[in-house]
């Protein structure tokens, strides 16, 4: 089956949390039952940060077995696309095997980000030219044929650009051409409004939104001396946030997920999780006035 048939049968998942699973692997180590820590009113569950040694069998099984029972998407570090090298052959094989076990719906990379080295996670500056063009649709080709789950990219949070051409027509183009599917991050939308001054929900309007498969929502904070974007992950959320997200549920027919984003589980706990019911509440709304497919 062709990737944009996948997307196209998957029922929407709902609202889900985003967290690195180092929270789950802690559990381990309390006299505490999952059942009474896990958010159990959250319709799925995105493992973020997965790296090479966190896709290993061993790694795996530390955690997987706290989410028994709920869909899963997966952010992954190490498909360098937008890079000359791209996805190395050995890499996809290593996901291929965490795949298997993990069974995502869906995969996902932020677009520049890649692993440098065992203990550090580098996001390269975004370079909008013709050439890193051509490495992104060239990534994202051999991405679709050997992955085995669908695979969405990720916009990269924005803190400064560098090259000739527009970001949001630049990454539209990546999708055309290699006839991929992406996840809008809300927050690094609002960090590309900061830095060109430009209406997004405008500029959104000439974008390719049924290629939108899953939203990011997290919250980040911008240091209005140097315009830089924090991505801090975490609540609350702005009300610009909101504007975005109901645009894009009203926008995006092929949607299927949307996520809120946090660095570290216990700090989500521990704000009572603020936003979700607010999220919950505007995505249910949105089911409802979908006319039936």
């Amino acid at each position: 089956m062709s990737i944009s048939n996948q997307i196209k049968i998957q029922p929407f998942l709902g609202v889900g949390i985003a967290f690195i699973p180092k929270f789950l692997k802690l559990i381990r180590t309390q006299d505490i039952s999952n059942h009474n820590i896990l958010p159990r009113h959250i319709d799925f569950f995105e493992i973020s940060s997965l790296d090479e040694k966190q896709m290993e069998e061993e790694e795996i099984l530390q955690w997987f077995l706290f989410l028994d029972g709920k869909s899963i998407t997966a952010h992954i570090f190490g498909f360098r696309v937008g890079t000359k090298s791209g996805p190395s052959d050995k890499f996809i094989s290593k996901v291929n095997k965490a795949l298997s076990i993990i069974k995502p719906i869906f995969i996902s990379e932020d677009l520049s980000q890649f692993k440098i080295a065992p203990t550090s996670i580098d996001t390269s500056p975004l370079l909008l030219t013709g050439e890193t063009k051509k490495y992104c649709v060239d990534s994202l080709i051999k991405i679709k044929e050997t992955v085995e789950v669908p695979f969405l990219l990720e916009n990269p949070p924005i803190s400064f650009m560098i090259g000739e051409q527009d970001f949001l027509t630049w990454f539209s183009d990546c999708l055309d051409l290699s006839n991929s599917y992406c996840l809008l991050d809300i927050g690094h939308l609002l960090s590309w409004e900061n830095i060109v001054g430009e209406s997004v929900i405008i500029r959104l309007k000439d974008f390719p939104l049924d290629r939108v498969v899953q939203i990011h929502l997290a919250q980040g904070m911008v240091d209005y001396t140097s315009k830089y974007y924090a991505d801090l992950h975490g609540e609350p959320y702005s009300e610009r946030l909101y504007e975005i997200l109901l645009y894009l549920l009203n926008n995006c027919p092929n949607l299927k997920a949307v996520a809120l984003e946090y660095f570290n589980l216990f700090t989500a706990l521990s704000t009572g999780l603020n936003d979700l019911q607010r999220v919950k509440d505007i995505t249910k709304n949105f089911l409802k006035s979908k006319p039936a497919s």
